[in-house]
Protein backbone atom coordinates (compact mmCIF):
# COMPACT_ATOMS: atom_id res chain seq x y z
CA UNK A 1 0.00 0.00 0.00
CA UNK A 2 1.19 3.51 -0.99
CA UNK A 3 1.51 6.50 1.47
CA UNK A 4 -1.36 7.86 -0.96
CA UNK A 5 -3.61 4.65 -0.64
CA UNK A 6 -2.91 4.67 3.44
CA UNK A 7 -3.52 8.21 3.64
CA UNK A 8 -6.98 8.32 1.53
CA UNK A 9 -7.58 4.71 3.40
CA UNK A 10 -7.26 6.48 7.12
CA UNK A 11 -9.48 9.47 5.50
CA UNK A 12 -12.23 7.12 4.25
CA UNK A 13 -12.27 4.95 7.49
CA UNK A 14 -12.62 8.05 9.24
CA UNK A 15 -15.03 9.77 7.44
CA UNK A 16 -17.10 5.96 7.66
CA UNK A 17 -17.06 5.84 11.47
CA UNK A 18 -17.95 9.61 11.72
CA UNK A 19 -14.57 11.02 13.70
CA UNK A 20 -14.34 13.07 10.88
CA UNK A 21 -17.94 14.13 10.17
CA UNK A 22 -18.25 15.03 14.13
CA UNK A 23 -15.11 17.08 14.40
CA UNK A 24 -14.33 18.66 10.91
CA UNK A 25 -17.32 19.26 8.47
CA UNK A 26 -15.99 19.13 5.04
CA UNK A 27 -17.37 21.76 2.75
CA UNK A 28 -17.05 21.47 -1.15
CA UNK A 29 -16.61 25.32 -1.42
CA UNK A 30 -13.57 25.30 1.30
CA UNK A 31 -11.41 23.89 -1.02
CA UNK A 32 -8.10 22.15 0.74
CA UNK A 33 -8.82 21.29 4.19
CA UNK A 34 -5.78 19.08 4.80
CA UNK A 35 -4.44 21.10 7.86
CA UNK A 36 -7.38 21.13 9.41
CA UNK A 37 -8.44 17.31 8.91
CA UNK A 38 -4.31 16.72 9.89
CA UNK A 39 -5.05 18.24 13.08
CA UNK A 40 -8.32 16.63 14.25
CA UNK A 41 -6.70 13.36 13.18
CA UNK A 42 -3.43 14.15 15.32
CA UNK A 43 -5.79 15.10 17.81
CA UNK A 44 -7.70 12.08 17.69
CA UNK A 45 -4.67 10.06 17.91
CA UNK A 46 -3.41 11.45 20.96
CA UNK A 47 -6.78 11.28 22.90
CA UNK A 48 -6.64 7.13 21.77
CA UNK A 49 -2.73 6.71 22.13
CA UNK A 50 -3.46 8.48 25.82
CA UNK A 51 -6.55 6.42 26.59
CA UNK A 52 -4.64 2.86 25.50
CA UNK A 53 -1.95 3.73 27.55
CA UNK A 54 -4.51 3.89 30.48
CA UNK A 55 -5.79 0.70 30.14
CA UNK A 56 -2.48 -0.62 29.45
CA UNK A 57 -1.47 0.54 32.67
CA UNK A 58 2.17 0.61 34.56
CA UNK A 59 2.33 -3.40 35.13
CA UNK A 60 4.01 -5.92 33.22
CA UNK A 61 2.06 -8.12 31.66
CA UNK A 62 1.27 -10.20 27.85
CA UNK A 63 -0.33 -7.87 25.45
CA UNK A 64 -1.97 -9.48 22.44
CA UNK A 65 0.79 -9.92 19.37
CA UNK A 66 -1.84 -7.84 17.32
CA UNK A 67 -2.12 -5.02 19.84
CA UNK A 68 1.68 -4.49 20.31
CA UNK A 69 1.88 -4.67 16.21
CA UNK A 70 -0.87 -1.56 16.06
CA UNK A 71 1.30 0.20 18.46
CA UNK A 72 4.58 -0.55 16.95
CA UNK A 73 3.25 0.48 13.59
CA UNK A 74 1.34 3.81 14.38
CA UNK A 75 4.56 4.83 16.09
CA UNK A 76 6.25 3.85 13.17
CA UNK A 77 3.92 5.69 10.96
CA UNK A 78 4.33 9.31 12.74
CA UNK A 79 7.67 9.28 13.11
CA UNK A 80 8.28 9.15 9.18
CA UNK A 81 4.91 11.67 9.19
CA UNK A 82 7.60 13.77 11.23
CA UNK A 83 10.68 13.26 9.61
CA UNK A 84 8.87 13.56 6.41
CA UNK A 85 7.65 16.71 7.12
CA UNK A 86 11.17 18.72 8.56
CA UNK A 87 12.53 17.24 4.97
CA UNK A 88 9.48 18.35 2.77
CA UNK A 89 10.03 21.86 5.13
CA UNK A 90 13.42 21.90 4.31
CA UNK A 91 13.56 21.83 0.50
CA UNK A 92 10.63 24.75 0.78
CA UNK A 93 12.62 26.82 2.70
CA UNK A 94 9.80 26.92 5.44
CA UNK A 95 12.20 26.33 8.99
Amino acid sequence: MTKKQLKEFIRTSLIESGVIKERYQLKEEDGDHEVGMAINLLDDIINNAQSLKGKIGTSEKNLAGWIQDHISQAQNFINQANTGYHEIDDKEGNN
